[in-house]
């Protein structure tokens, strides 16, 4: 019988620092990318109030 070598997935999840590395890298781009809709999303200033704002005319 010959041994089978672990695969990467198995590897990883035997190690627990590989596994907090992981989550928290998933977490980071779910979070990044909901900000980034967050930001896209948010409706334009009205151009009276950006004048009020900015001291324009």
């Amino acid at each position: 019988m010959s041994e089978e070598q672990a695969g990467f997935i198995e590897k990883l999840m035997d190690n627990p620092i590989g596994l907090l590395v992981l989550s928290n890298g998933v977490l980071l781009v779910v979070y990044f990318l909901w900000g980034l809709f967050e930001i896209e999303t948010i409706a334009p200033i009205p151009d009276a109030l950006k004048a009020i704002i900015l001291g324009g005319k």
